[in-house]
């Protein structure tokens, strides 16, 4: 029995969105009739398109189901009917332009020659315009295979119009100029030679099943559409089986390329996948399949398998809906999508939204959008730009105009994603945005966007209480900056610090206690409302290490008083300690008098006679030697 899945009474296609996007090229929801059929495309009505082609010239040639036309989509976005009724007449004539008489035309594929090949349904021929080289509409029709005058629907190969189809409904062509056309009501793909002999290629005659294998040995239940993936492998959408086969063109082998048959929508690596009647393919430059989801009312988007094989929804949405939207991904809608084809020049996926009466475009390409916070500031305030491109973008190029006056904060670049801005000369920028992806660039610009205004941002500046400490010493900063700042931040490198006194990065007079000897730099960034001003003092606090090494004794030790009556002491400056510290007191002759280790701030010495004494201090390793007067 003769299935009706091929008309839109029971056909329901659907494309599925994630990020592209979705634009109308042709067509209108609910415009169905003959007229107009030509003029602007979003005005010409379509009813129920469901193949299309692409020439070099970038001209769509969109098969119009239920009027029994081929229309023209120029780039310039006028269209009109290049062959067939004018009328909606249904026929089978070999002619000129309007002349021509078709039977539900639909699936379409150039030749090598440059003529347009028709899968003329209805008549159950494959049907050829020819010379497809000029806009008029004097392009002649003639019959390439199969007739439908004789004995129609059969399955009979041969050369010609001696051949028999039975509901063509899509053709590929191989590198060779070998076509391949799948013969739905027939269950099998045809393969016609360029000289017009037609053999059975794979699937049983009038047989059904899910069966892979060589030649017609293999099983088919439903092919909606045929694609050639590269040179080697032809794609088959086996919608009934739910799944997207491939045969070699060599071998004839045919095997499952996606799906696992089961009826759903999930997406996962190419065996895991499901698929709910798929009913159109497209394959892109990189080798990315596409496939539309028509052939039940339940689907309505696009998916794509990329080269690992993972299987991903793009557009659409997987419900039964007469819904129509353009736009990103899958905030997009698709009633009854058909047959696509790939603009490989332009990185264009063109579907047949059969169910809406339209031709839809899925742009691949990264487009360009951006927005600025805030676009009117005063000088030192940061601009924070912000990409909201659209097609996943991978790069990004800013340049404003003019090209100086600023600075980029946050680590960022010209090349980043989202660049922070800070302005220093009160001026009108012009910004603009280039994004690009493997697909393609795109690019926006927006005149005098952002405003600048000169403004009151601090002068940041600081003091510190001391620049040359021992480890463990507290240090105290002040904020010296002009124009009023409201917030501050402090920045030490290296890390080996710690703020004290219940202070932090943010007050505006830190403390800081530093735990390792080395050169350290300091940064103060005071902000208020209108901007912020930076101060760096590059190895602006030396700390050297807890101990007498490298350092002066008179950085260490003070004796006091000196001279004296006989008693003085030596005392420790604040912070120091070194547990090795000792000492040792001589007289003149250099007799021991006292030997000792530290163990407070100070050490004391008493009733001591009159004369001249030697204090030593050593840390183990360095000594240093102090003179004392007693009188």
């Amino acid at each position: 029995m003769k299935k009706t899945i091929l008309t839109l009474s029971a056909l329901a296609f659907f494309v599925l969105a994630n990020a592209q996007t979705v634009k109308t090229e042709a067509g209108g929801k609910g415009n169905i009739n003959v007229n107009p059929y030509s003029g602007s495309p979003l005005t010409v009505h379509i009813n129920q398109p469901f193949g299309i082609a692409v020439d070099t010239s970038d001209r769509l040639f969109i098969s119009d189901v239920q009027h029994h036309r081929i229309s023209l989509l120029l780039p310039d976005d006028q269209m009109f009917v290049k062959t067939g009724s004018l009328l909606g007449q249904v026929g089978y004539i070999n002619q000129t332009g309007s002349n021509a008489r078709y039977d539900q035309p639909k699936g379409m594929v150039f030749g090598p020659n440059g003529y347009l090949y028709v899968c003329d349904f209805g008549n159950n021929a494959i049907r050829v315009m020819n010379g497809i080289t000029t806009i008029g509409q004097g392009q002649a029709v003639t019959t390439f295979a199969g007739d439908d005058l004789i004995s129609p629907g059969d399955h009979v190969d041969g050369t010609g119009t001696a051949a028999r189809f039975d509901g063509p409904v899509d053709i590929a062509v191989d590198a060779n100029g070998n076509f391949y056309v799948a013969d739905n009501w027939n269950e099998v793909i045809r393969k016609i030679t360029p000289g017009g002999v037609v053999t059975t290629f794979a699937g049983g005659s009038g047989q059904t099943g899910d069966v892979n294998g060589i030649g017609t040995n293999a099983r088919f239940n439903n092919i909606l559409a045929v694609e050639m993936l590269d040179n080697t492998y032809l794609l088959v959408a086996d919608s009934y089986n739910n799944k997207i086969k491939k045969i070699n063109i060599n071998t004839g082998e045919v095997s499952t390329y996606a799906g696992s048959g089961a009826t759903g929508h999930a997406d996962g690596t190419a065996s895991s996948a499901e698929f709910n009647s798929p009913s159109g393919l497209a394959v892109d430059a990189f080798g990315n399949v596409y496939v539309s989801e028509g052939g039940s009312s339940q689907s309505n988007v696009i998916r794509k398998i990329d080269g690992s094989g993972n299987v991903t929804t793009i557009c659409g949405a997987y419900q039964n809906t007469t819904e129509y939207a353009d736009g990103q991904g899958t905030d997009s809608r698709f009633y009854q999508p058909a047959l696509m084809a790939f603009n490989k020049a332009k990185n264009i996926l063109y579907v047949c939204d059969a169910g809406n009466n339209t031709v839809r475009s899925i742009d691949l390409r990264a487009k360009a959008r951006f927005t600025a916070s805030p676009t009117s500031t005063n000088t030192g305030v940061n601009v924070q730009l912000t990409s909201q491109s659209l097609n996943n973008p991978t790069s990004w190029t800013w340049e404003l105009t003019p090209s100086t006056g600023f600075t980029l904060e946050n680590a960022t670049t010209l090349n980043s994603e989202n660049p922070v801005l800070n302005f220093s000369v009160a001026t009108t920028y012009t910004v603009k945005l280039t994004v690009s992806n493997a697909y393609g660039s795109g690019d926006t610009t927006r005149t005098n966007y952002i405003t600048i205004s000169s403004g009151n941002p601090p002068v940041a500046d600081f003091i510190a209480d001391q620049t040359t400490v021992l480890v463990g010493v507290t240090v105290s900063f002040t904020d010296q900056s002009t124009n009023t700042p409201t917030s501050w931040e402090w920045t030490i490198t290296p890390s080996t610090f710690a703020y004290v006194s219940a202070t932090s990065n943010t007050s505006q007079n830190p403390k800081v206690q530093f735990a390792a000897q080395g050169t350290y730099s300091v940064t103060l960034k005071a902000t208020n409302a209108d901007g912020f001003g930076t101060k760096v003092k590059p190895n602006y606090i030396l700390v050297n290490p807890l101990g007498i090494k490298q350092v002066e004794l008179n950085d260490l030790i003070s004796v006091y008083p000196n001279p004296n009556g006989g008693s003085f002491q030596i005392q420790k400056i604040q912070g120091f300690e070194n547990p090795d510290l000792t000492f040792t007191l001589y007289d003149f002759s250099g007799k021991l008098i006292e030997a000792g280790a530290f163990d407070g701030e100070s050490v004391s010495f008493s009733n001591l006679s009159s004369g001249v004494y030697l204090i030593k201090v050593s840390d183990g390793g360095n000594e240093f030697n102090q003179k004392v007067v007693v009188r």
